[in-house]
């Protein structure tokens, strides 16, 4: 099996949702991991990723890869293939995760420190709020997360490798909100 290790810079406020309302009086909470903290999960990244290849396929389909054939049929059955790249959770370093769990008694500060609660409201023409509009949404803080993609059985490795790395550039936001400034980010290929 192939893998590339994927970085993601995220340089702005991001929120990948949980689908939960949060605790208290957030209204929609970030997806943690098993130690609580926020991560992007693989099939996030991959939807990323796809529609990267959709944007080559648009603008070089001669040399592009099929999205399909990378990552599977959209809205296929379970039984058209799967797609050759297979994706991790995208977490935070293993660095930081091992410090972060050797802190038994700031745990609840550190994971604070993570997140920011921002809140919003819908005004009415003349700038009003809206009754029962107010929402907090937490959201993560900036950082960086590493993923691996991994795939095996491609009739062509080299070729598999080089879209990653041409795919990766295109990804500028991700999360909830990334069309009004949230989830900017930067993400980077590096070989295993």
């Amino acid at each position: 099996m192939k893998s590339l290790q994927i970085k993601i810079e995220i340089l702005t406020y991001w929120h990948a949702g949980s689908g939960a309302s949060g605790t208290g009086d957030v209204d929609a909470a970030i997806i943690r991991d098993a130690q609580g903290l926020p991560y992007l999960p693989g099939r996030t990244l991959k939807g990323l990723f796809r529609d990267s290849a959709r944007l080559l396929h648009t603008h070089q389909p001669k040399d592009a890869p099929n999205p399909d054939v990378l990552f599977g049929q959209e809205g296929g059955t379970s039984a058209a293939p799967a797609g050759l790249l297979y994706f991790s959770d995208a977490r935070m370093p293993a660095p930081f995760r091992q410090w972060e769990a050797s802190q038994p008694t700031k745990k609840k500060a550190v994971l604070a420190g993570l997140t920011e609660t921002v809140a919003s409201t819908k005004l009415d023409k003349d700038g009003i709020a809206d009754d029962g509009s107010l929402r907090k949404i937490e959201y993560a803080i900036p950082m960086s997360l590493e993923s691996v993609i991994s795939w095996e059985n491609s009739p062509n490795e080299k070729q598999t490798a080089s879209w990653v790395h041409e795919m990766a550039p295109l990804i500028r936001r991700l999360g909830s909100s990334r069309h009004r400034g949230f989830g900017r980010c930067r993400v980077s290929v590096n070989t295993i």
